[in-house]
């Protein structure tokens, strides 16, 4: 695992280990990619106002996405953060 990290570009910071099907997985992003600044790009592209827009989530990674001001909702086998 460490070699494969250490073999991404700089650019590539963050990185979020998980376990996926019984299986050990990790998910590489640039450090500004998150889900709540591509909710906010598609309101511009879109010309949407947030009272537009509904946000369904089931875990902590999702509370930026509740943080736009979106009609939101947590899914019931959501984690209580999100909750």
């Amino acid at each position: 695992m460490k070699e494969i990290l250490s073999a991404l570009p700089e650019v590539v910071t963050h990185t979020v280990p998980s376990w996926t099907s019984g299986k050990f997985d990790f998910h590489v992003t640039h450090h500004n990619a998150s889900k709540q600044h591509a909710l906010e790009e598609l309101l511009k592209r879109e010309n949407l106002v947030p009272a537009e827009v509904m946000v369904v989530g089931d875990s902590a990674n999702d509370l930026p996405l509740f943080a736009v001001g979106c009609f939101n909702v947590a899914m019931g086998n959501a984690s209580e953060a999100l909750k």
